[in-house]
């Protein structure tokens, strides 16, 4: 797919993401999304963690392997040393200044014929290089025509061995003697006490006088492969593992598949030969990948090449793998199971409140909910309860008062009816009264008519204090009249309230009940006091009189007569204005009566600042 492509398909998917709306999806469907996102996290992250394991596995063994070849390769070749010294002990056997080895080898070499002292001197020596290390297998002492004086552990020849023709024979006779180092070969007639060959790899050198470097003879001396068997075995990390020991040329030293010994490596397998010792490289062999690692010895050139199958070599880790697959497995379904329980639990509930409250919407009131849960859903259905009751207790307050509103204006317009007919005929007593002279009888009329004009407009009418108060003063003329000098009535209004808009009619039935009720008894010395002021943001007035007064349960009586609590009263005058003030203003407004038996009494009523 080409940069451009890859683009164009980058922006279509976003597009196609923003287009989608994931607010709209069901809660289970936003739950289930979320656990995913979270589990692919999850997921992620463990197989990040997997590889990073994995990787510094393979780079940790992989430094033990370099490590075990470089251990295998040192005590190969001080392995190597120690031979080639044991092959330089013939040397050192000197008696009074002559070396009689030496010169037994010389009279050896030009004669052919093994004397007595030159047998004995021989055998002493190569027991002594037997001795020297307990995997020499064997040792040999060539003239330079081959013809040899030796000694095997356990085993012997069944025919002479006479090596003047192999290619080693000649450069260990050229190299004065220079250690030259052989792979491994079967020993030529020879066998051991189990009538088997014999597999050595061996040191030689040339045997060189000290007086005038004349090259006498050749010394060989052998190793069992048992010492690389066990050096193999310290170092195996797994049964499958493979381990060889090759040469330059290729010649299988040592393999831990004993039967490749002495063979060459294959031509598919030539990677084996020029593998890097400061690299790892994956090889495949016969279908089986291995790692490759692989140590070169500076002394022999021999090569020691460790091969790990991978699967081997990640077995822990693919068990681990699989352990912890099973284990996300059994977490995934169980976890699945635990967030569809817990989902349900959140989800049932939230249907069960959302088809009461289609119920609402409805109309039906009376649906309940009941979830014993303290959850944030318990606390939306409760509070779902309690918003119901309070809707039926609100429905019901409103009804009810409407019911009674409209009893009142009924009331009010069945009152008006008579006050109508009365305004007409006070107006025709009014005339009649200023015909005969009788100011008095006219002013009644005149006052009496216009406190009937007042109450007959419109009910819900509303009028400055200005007003109220004008016509309270023309109801007071008139009672004035009537109790002649018996009480004195006291104004006292803060003009800053007089343009204040309230409803009508409110003082006035409350100076009616103050004089039939509080200072009609009375016989002089009464006084009726109307305070009006502004506190904060609401108007009060208060009615005061200095009559008999009232018990504090008859007061007590009063106020729930007034909020309908009570029925022990008749007062409609007062009754009516209270209901009037809450309808119009709310239920914080309204009439309250305070007072003291003996001392008078006091009707406070409450309304809102309103110009």
């Amino acid at each position: 797919m080409s940069k451009s492509n890859r683009k164009r398909l980058k922006l279509n998917l976003l597009k196609l993401l923003s287009k989608y709306n994931f607010k709209n999806n069901p809660i289970i469907i936003k739950l289930l999304l979320i656990y995913g996102f979270i589990f692919s996290a999850m997921l992620l992250l463990s197989y990040l963690t997997f590889m990073n394991y994995k990787n510094d596995k393979e780079i940790s063994t992989l430094e033990v392997i370099h490590q075990s070849n470089s251990q295998m390769i040192d005590s190969i070749d001080n392995y190597i040393s120690e031979l080639s010294y044991s092959g330089e002990l013939p040397l050192y056997n000197e008696q009074d200044g002559d070396n009689k080895l030496l010169l037994g080898l010389k009279e050896f070499t030009e004669t052919g014929i093994i004397t007595l002292p030159f047998s004995k001197d021989t055998e002493e020596q190569l027991l002594r290089i037997l001795a020297y290390k307990q995997t020499i297998n064997s040792a040999f002492i060539f003239n330079l025509s081959g013809k040899s004086v030796y000694k095997i552990r356990g085993g012997s020849l069944y025919s002479d061995y006479n090596p003047s023709s192999e290619e080693w024979f000649d450069k260990s006779r050229v190299n004065l003697g220079k250690p030259i180092y052989r792979s491994t070969f079967e020993l030529p007639n020879a066998y051991d006490i189990n009538k088997k060959g014999i597999f050595v790899f061996s040191v030689s050198r040339a045997i060189v006088s000290p007086q005038n470097f004349e090259v006498l003879g050749v010394i060989l001396v052998n190793s069992d492969i048992s010492f690389l068997t066990n050096l193999c075995k310290k170092t195996l990390l797994s049964p499958q593992q493979r381990i060889l020991v090759i040469d330059k040329d290729g010649t299988i030293i040592y393999d831990t598949v004993q039967s490749n010994i002495t063979g060459k490596v294959s031509g598919k397998d030539v990677e084996l030969v020029y593998a890097d010792n400061s690299k790892t490289k994956n090889v495949t062999i016969k279908g089986v990948e291995y790692l490759l690692s692989a140590t070169e010895s500076e002394l022999t050139g021999w090569k020691v090449i460790n091969l790990i199958p991978k699967d081997v070599l990640n077995e822990n880790i693919y068990k681990m793998r699989e352990t912890t697959i099973l284990i996300t497995l059994l977490l995934l379904a169980s976890s699945f199971i635990f967030v569809f329980i817990m989902s349900r639990q959140i989800v049932s509930p939230l249907k069960k409140l959302l088809l009461l409250m289609k119920l609402v919407i409805k109309g039906d009131f009376d649906v309940r909910i009941k979830i014993k849960s303290r959850d944030e859903v318990g606390q939306l259905a409760k509070t779902f309860n309690v918003m119901t009751r309070r809707i039926r207790k609100l429905i019901k307050e409103v009804y009810v008062d409407k019911i009674k509103q409209k009893e009142i204006e009924v009331q009010m317009l069945q009152n008006q009816i008579n006050p109508h007919f009365l305004y007409n005929t006070l107006e025709s007593i009014h005339m009649m009264a200023e015909i005969n002279h009788d100011k008095e009888t006219a002013k009644m009329a005149r006052s009496l008519g216009k406190i009937m004009r007042y109450g007959i407009s419109n009910t819900n009418e509303k009028v400055t204090v200005r007003q109220e108060i004008e016509h309270l003063q023309e109801y007071i003329s008139l009672q004035k009249i009537r109790f002649e000098e018996i009480f004195e009535v006291i104004l006292n209004v803060s003009e800053e309230i007089y343009d204040c808009i309230i409803v009508k009619m409110i003082l006035q039935p409350l100076v009616e009940n103050a004089i039939y009720h509080g200072l009609s008894k009375t016989e002089t010395d009464g006084r009726l006091e109307v305070r009006g002021y502004r506190k904060e943001n609401n108007v009060y007035f208060e009615i005061i009189d200095n009559g008999k007064g009232m018990s504090e349960s008859l007061v007590k009586k009063l106020n729930n007569y007034l909020d309908d609590l009570d029925n022990s009263f008749k007062s409609i005058g007062l009754k009516n204005v209270h209901r009037r003030i809450k309808l119009n203003y709310g239920a914080d407004y309204g009439i309250e009566a305070e007072s003291t038996p003996g001392t008078g009494t006091v009707m406070r009523i409450k309304l809102p600042y309103n110009i």
